[in-house]
């Protein structure tokens, strides 16, 4: 059996388009607006205070580097970057177009390192970034279609290996029946 794999190396190695990632993005961002860095207006800033309830730079920072800071704190961040979308943010637009590209160069390598020939196939996507952000769901089965136009794609519901087996069960029915 062939088993492949691009990505998901964690939040210090290389997870690109993860919830991590967005978040970090999203803090990015706002350091660099805070910086002086880039003219671009930006309502993350607004957004992400409200969430965390702070008022200024200084307690966002404290917040993050708390000791007690969670990689899923970092991935809750991501959370605001829909309502940002929503209210035309050029800076939330760029990071969820940017995270779209890079969950579809994921999936492409894996189809090219399976040598996917184009016919007709299910492409199941899962995590979080995907499920709560339609914006990117959409951008990245378009960035995937443009060069694979026959995928179809799926949004899994379960967590992954309860998917799998799910899957798995149901082709050996298949067999079986």
């Amino acid at each position: 059996d062939l088993i492949v794999r691009t990505g998901g190396w964690g939040h210090l190695a290389a997870d690109e388009g993860s919830g991590y990632w967005v978040g970090q993005q999203i803090l990015r961002a706002i350091i660099r607006a805070e910086d002086g860095r880039t003219n671009k207006p930006t309502y993350l800033k607004t957004l992400l205070f409200e969430k965390l309830q702070v008022t200024n730079i200084e307690q966002l920072l404290a917040w993050v580097y708390h000791p007690e800071f969670t990689n899923a704190q970092m991935a809750s961040i991501s959370s605001i970057l829909s309502d940002a979308i929503e209210r035309g943010d050029e800076t939330a637009i760029h990071i969820a177009k940017s995270a779209a590209k890079e969950l579809s160069i994921l999936a492409i390598t894996v189809l090219e390192k399976i040598q996917y020939t184009g016919e007709v196939f299910t492409l199941y996507m899962n995590g979080g970034i995907l499920r709560n952000h339609i914006v990117i769901k959409d951008l990245f089965q378009q960035y995937v279609s443009t060069k694979y136009p026959n995928i179809s794609f799926e949004l899994c519901h379960d967590a992954p290996i309860q998917y799998i087996l799910k899957r798995a069960l149901s082709e050996v029915n298949k067999v079986n029946k």
